[in-house]
């Protein structure tokens, strides 16, 4: 460290043609800022001191008509990501006229105090830069293999392989790489790849421009279905940390059959309310500068997830899901629909039945199976009431009834192995903050039950499908949100399934990470960087 001489004072110049594309001055009722400077900035930077990767705190430009004549035009402040490293100071003296070049003073101060093996010079920026070239051109793994004879024991490594290596030498900052990947990409890729970078707790937002125009096209067409489900499988925990971290996407699904491409990415360490809203909003704000019009997607279809559930009614509907159920009781539908998907459903309620007889099992999961395929409030309150009828009385029910509902299932399944669902992904009830009692169907359905209620009846139970229990957790946290699982609401075609997002991960496992068991979070990121042109081309073609 000590033998790294800082420069302390130095000049860059923006020329007229970036400014005027890349920078711009927003303005709020208080005062003025600079806004898309920071890439930028710390690409000239990187210049002088390719060591520091910074972050920038602090941005003033001068108000329309101010008296203080020594105030600079802009003053920025910004501080190298390791604690207690170098600070600096940019400054414009002169107001910016159209068409002329800018001159950014810099001032620095502090020492640098990176621990060991964090130090990344200009030169190893440049090799990693051109190992994520290469792997963004490297072919597909059928051609590799089909190659391999032709190939050399000097040249059979692929750049794939390497780049997993340089990343592995020592003991690397997981977001200090995250941070150079942001930077790299952003040089590679017009606006960037990487968009949010979060600490405590992990949280990484990815996506770019040509991927948001690709939703957005598709919102233009009117009936646009996006696909959000998420993985554990994909990426390693943080080192020291236990939390699992959840690999999460939007997808859209592509012409051909098993075709979709991820529109926005999203990894996280803590799975809540705030993590997954932040996300949405961040892609809703880009959605509307792609197009003011069309920015809420039609129909989106997730996994049982409460925190997901909620997130996306505030992102896309402007609302919380109470008054979303209340739109959709008076048939007044916002404009974008959830739908959850029918294999969650119906593995969260045999979740829930793990330790209940095989025969009760069935006949419950027959009833579920039926609600998801009713199309009107008036069949599914029949198809309720029978389920109250069998689940509360304590003597047998009719035999008719489980005929009654098979015959409702005729020619229908829902498909376990096609959508596939790993181990137990919590539904996050703790994350609901709305009081679903108050949703007016479970007002209506509890009144249904409360027709069937035998608690008074002091005779022995003779029923085996007998299970009050059950009925008042499917009452709370099914029947309250009726219609975000059944098609009630006539808004679906076919049973709905998250599989295009299934598939998504599949290819992701297959084509990115070649198979391998899970990356750790940098390592990831940069295999989805440097894949990404190729994943974007595929899509198009198919």
């Amino acid at each position: 460290m000590e033998d790294i001489k800082l420069q302390r004072k130095f000049d860059f110049i923006i020329s007229p043609q970036e400014w005027e594309e890349s920078i711009h001055i927003k303005q709020t009722h208080k005062q003025r800022s600079l806004q898309g400077y920071s890439r930028i900035f710390s690409r000239e930077v990187a210049v002088t001191n390719p060591h520091c990767s910074l972050l920038f705190k602090y941005n003033r430009v001068r108000k329309v008509g101010s008296r203080k004549g020594n105030m600079p035009f802009f003053h920025g402040k910004g501080l190298c990501r390791i604690e207690g490293c170098t600070r600096y100071d940019f400054i414009i003296r002169k107001e910016v006229k159209r068409g002329t070049r800018v001159k950014v003073r810099v001032k620095v101060s502090g020492e640098l105090n990176h621990p060991q093996g964090e130090i990344h010079t200009l030169n190893e920026r440049e090799d990693i830069k051109h190992l994520m070239l290469n792997t963004a051109t490297q072919p597909s793994p059928a051609q590799n293999h089909s190659n391999l004879e032709n190939s050399s024991d000097e040249g059979s490594g692929n750049d794939y392989d390497a780049l997993t290596d340089l990343v592995a030498q020592g003991e690397v900052d997981v977001f200090r790489e995250i941070e150079i990947v942001r930077e790299i990409t952003s040089d590679l890729i017009p606006g960037g790849f990487v968009r949010y970078i979060g600490v405590f707790p992990l949280g990484v937002i990815m996506y770019t421009v040509e991927q948001i125009q690709l939703l957005s096209s598709s919102l233009k067409d009117g009936q646009c279905t996006v696909f959000m489900d998420t993985t554990r499988s994909l990426v390693k925990n943080l080192p020291g940390r236990p939390q699992d971290v959840l690999y999460s996407a939007l997808v859209v699904e592509g012409c051909s059959e098993n075709s979709a491409m991820a529109v926005a990415e999203f990894f996280t360490d803590d799975n809540t309310l705030p993590k997954v809203s932040y996300f949405l909003n961040i892609v809703r704000r880009a959605l509307k500068q792609a197009d003011p019009k069309n920015n809420v997607p039609q129909n989106i279809v997730m996994n049982y997830n409460w925190a997901w559930i909620n997130a996306v009614n505030m992102a896309f509907n402007d609302m919380s899901t109470l008054s979303f159920l209340e739109h959709a009781w008076i048939d007044k539908l916002p404009p974008c629909k959830i739908h959850i998907c029918s294999t969650h459903v119906m593995r969260t309620v045999a979740t829930r039945l793990y330790d209940v007889d095989v025969r009760k099992k069935y006949f419950i999961l027959l009833c579920v199976g039926c609600l998801i395929v009713a199309t009107s409030k008036t069949k599914l309150d029949e198809i309720f009431s029978m389920m109250c009828e069998a689940l509360l009385s304590k003597q047998a029910p009719s035999e008719n009834i489980q005929e009654h509902l098979q015959s409702q299932l005729v020619g229908v399944s829902i498909d376990f192995d096609h959508d596939k669902i790993e181990g137990h992904v919590s539904t996050g009830e703790t994350e609901n903050f709305c009081n679903l009692t108050e949703s007016p169907y479970y007002k209506h359905y509890h009144t249904i039950r409360m027709l069937f209620d035998c608690n008074k009846d002091t005779a022995p139970v003779k029923n085996p499908y007998y299970a009050p229990e059950f009925l008042h957790y499917f009452l709370r946290w099914f029947m309250s949100i009726a219609p975000l699982w059944t098609g009630m609401l006539g808004t679906r075609s076919s049973l709905t399934s998250s599989a295009p997002a299934r598939n998504w991960f599949q290819k992701v496992e297959e084509s990115v990470l070649h198979r391998k068991k899970r990356l750790g979070p940098s390592k990831f990121v940069r295999a989805m960087a440097g894949s990404l042109s190729k994943r974007m081309r595929e899509f198009k073609l198919s």
